[in-house]
């Protein structure tokens, strides 16, 4: 089975999910994580291996052997492992980015099942190919982009404060109101940076609260400052229209941006 879609589409949290509650023996490979081939080979083993001993409270030490060098070692392997196994469902999450993998890697995984009827493989990935897998009839599970109110709701789920400390006992700012103008504002906030920056430019989720993070503090720094109030949006939008206008936001950088010397213009003059 594929599971595809794009990034932050909740592919492998439900997968992890379903897996859990159903109580099917599963082994869960990230596989971004895997240096070599090799590297991935003896990972998989190794998770098949721990996850059947924790099924079965058996250990398997010495029994099964841990170097796994090819596809051919690791069938074997996994033919002796699971040996009497109902079920077992073996992911391989974003094996699309494998490093090393040969041209054969793929469809030799799809082609697991056949030869071990008791195991189920399925593959996470992010763009899957015509020709993944050189196998027909290979079920796939595509899973849909949010919408606007999707990843907005999603976003909303935990708002930012607008003060990074707590005001003073004078001030008369209970908790309870705070939160309550955190929630207000941040959903306005998010709709905003959507329908300006984020609606084109953020792939994903994560890429889009990463801009809410960037542009929040400089946002409701007017308000920090005393300027507006917390229900000022609209003064607020107005007064900082060069945030949604700039594109810094959308950029990674670990070096900070250039600023202009004023003092080389003054003296020039």
């Amino acid at each position: 089975m594929v599971v595809h879609g794009p990034e932050a589409t909740g592919k492998t949290g439900l997968l992890k999910s379903y897996l859990d509650v159903s109580g099917l023996k599963h082994a869960f490979i990230p596989c971004s994580e895997c240096i070599t081939s090799r590297h991935f080979l003896e990972r998989t083993l190794a998770a098949c291996v721990e996850a059947i001993e924790t099924a079965t409270n058996v250990s398997l030490d010495g029994i099964i052997p841990s170097r796994c060098e090819n596809l051919s070692t690791l069938t074997s392997s996994l033919e002796r492992l699971l040996e009497g196994t109902d079920k077992f469902v073996l992911v391989l999450d974003g094996i699309d980015e494998q490093r090393e993998a040969p041209p054969t890697l793929l469809p030799t995984l799809a082609r697991l099942g056949q030869l071990i009827p008791c195991l189920s493989v399925v593959m996470i990935v992010t763009f899957p190919h015509a020709r993944l897998l050189h196998l027909p009839g290979a079920p796939h599970i595509y899973f849909s982009p949010y919408t606007r109110e999707q990843v907005i709701q999603i976003a909303c789920c935990q708002p930012q404060p607008i003060f990074s400390e707590p005001l003073s006992p004078s001030a008369n700012y209970s908790e309870e109101l705070a939160a309550e103008d955190d929630e207000w504002l941040w959903s306005r906030f998010c709709a905003a940076v959507w329908d300006s920056l984020a609606s084109g430019a953020a792939r994903d989720v994560v890429a889009f609260k990463s801009i809410l993070e960037k542009l929040w503090r400089p946002f409701v720094q007017p308000i920090v400052d005393g300027t507006y109030g917390t229900r000022d949006f609209t003064k607020l939008m107005v007064a900082q229209r060069r945030l949604f206008q700039a594109e810094s936001c959308l950029l990674d950088s670990v070096i900070d941006e250039p600023q202009a010397d004023t003092n080389i213009l003054t003296d020039g003059m």
